[in-house]
């Protein structure tokens, strides 16, 4: 891709990426979050919209055991909530980059993100 055509797309995805909350009735919201939550989804949607993805990826998985998720959020950290945090949004990173995702209501999920949201998932239960 040539580096004028690089930056307009760029520019463009940022505009739209401005607009998506509105569009898709997400609010940004900028609350204390649990460590356990996914960042860049609880930072555009509702804690609701993030259930539902929670409860949908419990549907497909079959990862239904709150510790067993747990588990395979944490692996072997043993750190603090910042160090979690950055922990998670690497895992998050690295399921993209290696196609670890699942498609829920038409949001590409990192299969963290969705994990994060099948934690979430639990409480409303």
């Amino acid at each position: 891709m040539k580096r004028k055509a690089f930056i307009k797309t760029i520019g463009l995805g940022t505009v739209l990426l401005g607009l998506v909350p509105g569009i898709i009735g997400c609010e940004i919201k900028s609350s204390h979050r649990s460590v356990w939550e996914p960042e860049e989804l609880a930072g555009i949607c509702q804690r609701e919209q993030l259930v539902l993805f929670g409860s949908k990826y419990r549907e497909l998985s079959g990862e239904n055991n709150r510790d067993t998720i747990i588990k395979l959020l944490s692996k072997n950290f043993s750190g603090n909530s910042e160090e979690q945090k950055k922990y998670l949004k690497a895992l998050v990173s690295d399921d993209f980059r290696t196609d670890q995702t699942i498609l829920i209501d038409g949001w590409l999920l990192s299969r963290t993100e969705a994990r994060q949201c099948a934690l979430l998932s639990f409480t409303s239960e």
